[in-house]
């Protein structure tokens, strides 16, 4: 009975770890910022919170040490000069002065 009880807390704690990060699909890039911090910032229409782990902070952040750093944000512009969706994923881990990292942006269909 132990065991199961502690298979049970362990599952309930992974996945609580593994709900931290945001998903949100299909939503259109409402405006990108670049500063002298090492990110780029972004937010999405419609998106109040990028992410559980900031309440109520509607930044998403992609590092400058991200792998597609370029690729993000020219998708991101193209996406915000055509109008079109993107689906995008956090890390759930907090970065530049406390806002949502982003590990994945996906252009959408029309």
């Amino acid at each position: 009975m132990k065991i199961l009880i502690t298979v049970a807390i362990l599952l309930f704690g992974y996945s609580a770890i593994a709900s931290a990060e945001g998903i949100h699909t299909k939503k259109q890039v409402d405006d990108i910022s670049v500063d002298h911090r090492p990110c780029l910032f972004f937010k999405l229409v419609g998106v109040a919170e990028a992410d559980p782990v900031v309440a109520g902070q509607w930044w998403f952040t992609v590092p400058r040490t991200h792998t597609a750093y370029r690729e993000i944000l020219n998708l991101l512009v193209t996406a915000r000069v055509a109008t079109l969706p993107v689906s995008v994923t956090t890390t759930g881990n907090i970065v530049c002065d406390g806002h949502a990292e982003v590990s994945q942006v996906r252009l959408e269909g029309p």
